[in-house]
């Protein structure tokens, strides 16, 4: 879960929320919103720019 805080982040680049976020990666991998979910749950908030981009390309 995120608090309204870490959700600045989400806004700045763009989205209204991590979930937003999320949604719109699964659309752009071409991946089903859950996996999309499950590998940026494992990976944490903290890697959402960062090393989920580069595992949702592997999976691509």
């Amino acid at each position: 879960m995120t608090s309204p805080e870490s959700d600045n982040v989400y806004k700045r680049n763009g989205y209204e929320s991590r979930k937003d976020y999320l949604k719109n990666l699964a659309d752009e991998y071409g991946l089903p919103y859950r996996t999309v979910v499950d590998v940026a749950e494992t990976l944490g908030p903290e890697e959402d720019f960062d090393a989920l981009v580069t595992t949702l390309s592997d999976l691509e």
